[in-house]
């Protein structure tokens, strides 16, 4: 059995040793432990509702249409991870305006006028544009994964029910490793 208690006390742990003494090691340790606890809450998500996606797999075995709840299960468990993401998401339209903030210095430079005091600066800037840019990325990764699924999922032939039972079949005998 998951002990998710334990995995978020190891993780609150960790963030209190990284705001003791903050540095790159005690952020990688909580960083760690995030991943850890990411992972016990997808598996504890699969535990507790593996009986319904049974039933899911079942009826797509039977060919049997499926219900909005079989599909929300189905949703849960192959882009449940990037569903909740999104809708908790709120800084997207503050990375836009930081990345155009910093495109926008990009475009005031005078390349004939640049010393090593600013072109190190504009090195700076750059870093932190690829920064957001992956914080960007990440976020419309995560929602065009979700409307893929909602796209691929919306009408499912015979081909697309078997390949989905493959899936959730795998997922569940991974849980039982």
């Amino acid at each position: 059995m998951i002990d998710l208690k334990a995995q978020i006390q190891k993780v609150l742990e960790n963030n209190a040793e990284f705001l003791a003494k903050p540095s790159a090691g005690e952020s990688w340790k909580l960083s760690m432990g995030l991943q850890d606890l990411e992972n016990v809450l997808r598996e504890h998500i699969e535990d507790i509702s593996k009986p319904q996606i049974t039933a899911v797999i079942e009826k797509l075995r039977a060919r049997a249409p499926l219900s909005k709840e079989d599909r929300d299960y189905l949703r849960l468990w192959l882009v449940g991870d990037a569903d909740y993401y999104v809708a908790l998401e709120n800084n997207y339209q503050e990375w836009l305006a930081e990345f155009n903030r910093l495109i926008e210095d990009l475009k005031k430079v005078d390349p004939s006028k640049t010393d090593f005091s600013s072109a190190a600066t504009l090195r700076a800037k750059v870093l932190d544009a690829t920064r957001v840019l992956g914080d960007i990325l990440f976020f419309l990764g995560q929602k065009e994964r979700i409307e893929s699924f909602v796209d691929s999922t919306r009408e499912i032939d015979p081909d697309e029910a078997d390949l989905l039972i493959q899936i959730l079949q795998g997922k569940i005998s991974s849980m039982e490793c």
